[in-house]
């Protein structure tokens, strides 16, 4: 496993914070108000694109690495990401409910989903752009 491309990955990890917030404003402000609660799963599926896409770019230029560190990193950007929901959950002062009524599927939030797509972009694109050693 290379331990300095998953490192490197976290810069990529990084640039998914601004689109999840502007997604966010997007969501919030454009998709419900126009659109009811049919805005959440757009919103999810605006999201996923824009990190696919994002990753897409970027994901390449950390090189050639084993299919474990793909995983590796797509299981670390997934699990940061949870952390990250809940710390700014915590800093907003939600409620737990709140905080986890995100990964509520059948109210028609897709957030469980973009976490499991978050997890597999890396292997998916390693093995697209033939980055695997």
């Amino acid at each position: 496993m290379n331990n300095k491309i998953i490192a490197k990955s976290f810069l990529i990890w990084l640039g998914i914070i601004p689109l999840a917030f502007i997604n966010g404003g997007l969501r919030e402000f454009v998709l419900i108000p126009n659109f009811g609660k049919i805005g959440l799963p757009i919103s999810a599926v605006i999201l996923g694109t824009m990190i696919f896409l994002m990753s897409y770019i970027f994901i390449p230029k950390l090189g050639k690495a084993s299919k474990e560190t793909f995983v590796k990193m797509g299981i670390y950007w997934a699990t940061a990401t949870v952390f990250f929901e809940i710390l700014i959950g915590i800093l907003g002062h939600k409620t737990a409910y709140e905080i986890f009524s995100q990964y509520n599927i059948i109210t028609g939030n897709l957030w469980t989903f973009v976490i499991l797509f978050i997890a597999i972009i890396p292997i998916t694109i390693a093995k697209k752009k033939k980055l695997l050693k």
